[in-house]
């Protein structure tokens, strides 16, 4: 009797030896195929950006103006996680344990999210995966809200510099580990996850 295959593994298996409709091998894909894929998905983020953007030029100044400082940084800070990292985050969690196992990004370049034996994902591990991807972006944004006075006019304390500087630290790691080894990144490693290559 034949099995077939599960839902989300038909995007990136192969249904039977020979057949090049699915996965080729866990060898990992060229780096720039994976960044190229991140900014296909960078489209869409720039996009919900856009629309955030708009929704608080309509509304959100009116709203700041009523807010003592310390105030609106907490505000402000909550508004950005709420509005923008969280959808982000969920944006690639819930299309990676898809059946697709992909992100649009990583479908137009024939890539998939594989867990350690090299079937799909389920979505904790999916939130895991992303939720550690995007935390030099949300230490970032928390240094930016925190940081005493006005962002990008007052002269930055050490502790804004030293987050600031730790948050493009590990962005550069995440990105320089592409090109090193097995092309894993840490928040991969820590999450059990990897990314695949589909055969031709």
């Amino acid at each position: 009797m034949r099995v077939k295959p599960h839902r989300e593994d038909v995007y990136c298996v192969r249904a039977k030896p020979g057949d090049n409709r699915g996965m080729s091998s866990p060898a990992r894909p060229l780096p720039l195929r994976r960044l190229f894929a991140y900014l296909i998905d960078s489209l869409v983020i720039f996009a919900w950006i856009a629309g955030l953007t708009a929704i608080g030029m309509s509304w959100g100044t009116e709203l700041f103006d009523r807010l003592d400082p310390a105030s609106t940084k907490i505000f402000g800070h909550a508004f950005s996680f709420t509005a923008l990292t969280l959808p982000v985050v969920l944006y690639f969690a819930l299309t990676e344990r898809s059946a697709m196992r992909a992100s649009p990004g990583k479908r137009a370049l024939g890539l998939c999210v594989a867990g350690p034996d090299g079937t799909g994902i389920g979505l904790s591990r999916a939130l895991v995966r992303n939720a550690l991807k995007f935390l030099p972006w949300e230490v970032a944004h928390t240094a930016i809200w925190h940081a005493p006075g006005q962002p990008f006019i007052d002269v930055p304390t050490a502790s804004f510099m030293a987050l600031h500087a730790g948050a493009l630290a590990l962005a550069g790691l995440y990105i320089a580990s592409l090109f090193v080894g097995s092309g894993r990144t840490p928040y991969e490693r820590l999450s059990g996850t990897r990314v695949i290559a589909r055969s031709a």
